[in-house]
């Protein structure tokens, strides 16, 4: 029985050392010396002497083993040549910084190996960035930017030489002054409203400086202008009690939340500023546009026309300056006289032209001095 297991193992083994194609003609012969006494083995007479038949077998199992060790020593020397061809082939690749070798693809492709470097042994980890690529083409042109804000005030300058005619003082010895500048020898000029902002341009004097108000939204009497209420009233006889048969005046508030320019003021209260354009004699609000009708022109501000919400009672077109801010802490809604941006309708059968207007664009304006 001991016989036959051990004939089992070597046929399972030969039968696999023969598929093998290493090994030299006197390697194979023994092997199939092997097979075949395995083979006259198993058609053996029972009654041989076991004995006999394993000191053979052992025979040729010490020759095969020697035969074996040869092949394992000679693989060992080759593999170690091959370690060594490729060890000098990384030394020279990575001194010389050639690249590694493809199959015709372009180095760096996907799919297709880089240049060798220290990360870098046909498969990259953490390679370093490469360098920089060729320049693209230029992209598509991005929007316009947000204007800039105004400039600060320059120095003043030079007193200038008295005119022809001193001008007479208007100011009586009972008269309250309010926040504003002192006019100038000059008096002539043009007055106009900068809405949304507390001082004036560089192009013009502070007459003062307020808070916007106006009747309530809702209310259908009234008067239906702005007003640029100074911040310090004066009063003559007033009444402490609140009449319901008065025309009532509230503070203002943007309502900007879905107009990203004027979003951040949405519900806080409007400042403005009444402002003198010493030297000239005419002023126009130029709706539509941000620019001046000619370069005789001044421009003093430009923006955003604004009036109240088109379900509501009637307000004016204003012109909200484009840089507009805030009355600081004063973000919670409380509704009052509603400032809007306002948009243009156009139609091709007449009334506002589309094409040069388009239906949905929020209107710009202009202040101008002449």
């Amino acid at each position: 029985m001991l016989v036959s297991w051990v004939l089992i193992f070597f046929v399972i083994s030969v039968s696999g050392a023969e598929q093998d194609n290493t090994g030299s003609k006197e390697e194979h012969k023994l092997i199939s010396a092997v097979k075949e006494f395995i083979l006259k083995q198993g058609t053996h007479d029972r009654d041989n002497n076991d004995e006999d038949t394993l000191v053979t077998l052992f025979r040729l199992v010490s020759e095969l083993q020697g035969t074996v060790n040869d092949i394992l020593q000679r693989l060992n020397v080759t593999e170690n040549v091959i370690l060594a061809d490729r060890k000098e082939v990384r030394r020279t690749r990575r001194s010389s910084g050639q690249d590694l070798p493809t199959s015709g693809c372009t180095p760096g492709a996907v799919g297709c190996p880089g240049a060798y470097t220290p990360y870098f042994m046909g498969q990259c980890f953490l390679c370093p960035p490469g360098p920089a690529g060729a320049q693209g083409p230029p992209g598509t042109e991005g929007e316009r930017g947000r204007d800039g804000r105004d400039g600060r005030d320059g120095d003043r300058g030079p007193k200038g030489d008295n005119g022809d005619c001193e001008s007479a003082s208007v100011a009586s010895n009972n008269q309250q002054s309010f926040t504003g500048s002192s006019p100038t020898s000059n008096n002539t000029g043009v007055i106009y409203v900068r809405w949304g902002r507390s001082e004036c341009p560089v192009t013009s004097e502070l007459v003062y400086s307020g808070v916007a108000g106006g009747e309530y939204y809702s209310h259908k009497g009234g008067a239906s202008n702005y007003l640029c209420l100074p911040q310090e009233p004066i009063y003559d006889e007033p009444e402490a009690t609140a009449h319901s048969s008065r025309g009532l005046v509230y503070g203002s508030e943007y309502e900007t939340n879905t107009y990203p320019p004027y979003a951040h003021l949405h519900n806080s209260e409007v400042p403005c500023a009444v402002c003198k354009a010493v030297k000239r004699s005419s002023y126009i609000m130029v709706p539509a546009r941000n620019a001046c009708p000619g370069s005789e022109w001044t421009l003093e501000y430009f923006g955003h026309l604004m009036s109240d919400y088109h379900n509501h009672w009637r307000k004016e077109f204003v012109c909200m300056d484009r840089n507009a801010e805030s009355i600081p802490r004063t973000a919670q809604s409380v509704d009052g006289s509603l400032f809007y941006p306002v948009e243009g309708r156009c139609s091709s059968s007449g009334g506002i032209p589309c094409g040069p207007y388009v239906n949905g664009y929020e209107l710009t304006c202009a202040v101008c001095t002449l």
